[in-house]
């Protein structure tokens, strides 16, 4: 689902669904016609095997189509090695940085800017009309040209869309703006096109750390294309170990981690 309006399976959170080989092509599991309302985004997981080997390469070409229309199309024939960041936004990153598995996604962000895809229509997005049903068709290629295809039907039931209760008070922030964040003690700073499309960004006070607060800044489940900046002030109690004191990182078993930094003007 694309927005906080729509949903697969009447859920606003990606869905996934075990495909099986029926013949030459492969299919969900049980021919199921999956319901969902809005815009939606499909993605895929899919492996080549070197032939005589287990070892699993990425596919070289992915193509999209719906009612026999091409919506989506990418290939691996090459990209610039400047364009490699880029490859966070190809993959489901939330749903990868979960430990769970790499998508790739077949509908392109609004700042994702590798040369791979063609022909995209709409981004690769379906807007599904209500009652209406959709065949999508999946077509997965090796370099030398050699074929897997995956069909399944989608119909549109916006009534399966989930309602919204509360409102979040989380930010969202624009991904081709400077964003700014600042509290007492803390300047954040994150440059446009830091991000691949809008995204709710937390940050707030986590806690008391050794030298100063800990500071929620982010989730682990957005990808940055540039470095963001951090700032934290100094207490003038602790001038005296100002050379000697760096930015830590904490993970969500509360170890901590180098995470640089230098001293400038008490910051």
């Amino acid at each position: 689902p694309i927005g906080n309006a729509a949903s697969v399976s009447g859920k606003n959170v990606p869905q996934t669904f075990k495909v099986v080989k029926v013949g030459a092509d492969y299919k969900i599991e049980g021919d199921p016609t999956v319901f969902a309302g809005g815009a939606i985004g499909a993605g895929i997981e899919a492996v080549d095997y070197l032939t005589g080997s287990v070892r699993q390469c990425g596919v070289f070409a992915v193509t999209l189509s719906v009612d026999d229309k091409v919506l989506y199309k990418s290939n691996m024939s090459g990209f610039a090695f400047d364009e490699s960041r880029y490859i966070n936004s190809l993959v489901d990153y939330d749903y990868k940085m979960l430990g769970k598995r790499t998508f790739q996604k077949s509908f392109v962000d609004p700042n994702n800017k590798l040369s791979i895809y063609h022909g995209v229509i709409n981004s690769g997005q379906v807007v599904l009309q209500d009652d209406q049903i959709y065949q999508f068709k999946y077509e997965v290629a090796d370099i030398y040209g050699n074929k897997s295809t995956l069909v399944f039907k989608v119909k549109g039931n916006r009534k399966t869309s989930p309602e919204s209760t509360t409102k979040s008070t989380v930010p969202v922030l624009e991904y081709g703006k400077t964003n700014h964040f600042s509290d007492k003690g803390v300047k954040v700073t994150i440059p446009a096109n830091s991000f691949y499309k809008n995204e709710a960004f937390v940050f707030d006070k986590a806690g008391v750390g050794t030298y100063s607060a800990v500071w929620r800044v982010g989730q682990r489940t957005i990808p940055l294309h540039l470095p963001m900046e951090i700032a934290i002030e100094i207490p003038e109690k602790y001038d005296a170990l100002k050379a000697k004191l760096c930015l830590a990182r904490k993970d969500a078993a509360g170890k901590l981690y180098f995470a640089g930094g230098a001293n400038v003007s008490g910051w």
